[in-house]
């Protein structure tokens, strides 16, 4: 084989490498990036919360309350803004118990623990 051959042929691969990674890293950020559900509806968000909650705590009480669960998940230590979720919690409970209006913008920190809350956590005593 020439050495013109050779030394394109080893110019090639390191190209060849930087495109994979950037094809491999591409593809982890868009799948970060969808990881996250895009709800509009303060309703189904928080729907989705109480699913999410129901899989990390298989032992939660039939009929639980959100704040029961979410008294529970605050013990994970996850990192998410606890006053914005509950400040989030008392919006949607005064729409939905107490006939305040729905709140128009869904708290993404609502969204973002019902993405990352564990699956199947059992938790001593309650």
């Amino acid at each position: 084989m020439p050495l013109e051959d050779l030394l394109a042929l080893n110019l090639l691969i390191p190209l060849d490498v930087v495109i994979y990674l950037s094809l491999i890293i591409g593809v982890f950020l868009t799948w970060r990036r969808a990881g996250k559900p895009r709800i509009e509806d303060p309703v189904l968000a928080f729907a989705l919360l109480e699913k999410s909650l129901q899989k990390a705590f298989p032992d939660l009480p039939a009929g639980f309350t959100l704040r029961e669960a979410l008294s529970l998940a605050e013990r994970l230590r996850l990192k998410v803004d606890w006053g914005r979720v509950q400040l989030a919690l008392e919006r949607y409970e005064a729409f939905r118990y107490g006939g305040a209006t729905l709140p128009e913008k869904v708290q993404e920190e609502v969204l973002r623990l019902a993405a990352i809350l564990p699956r199947g956590v059992r938790v001593d005593g309650h």
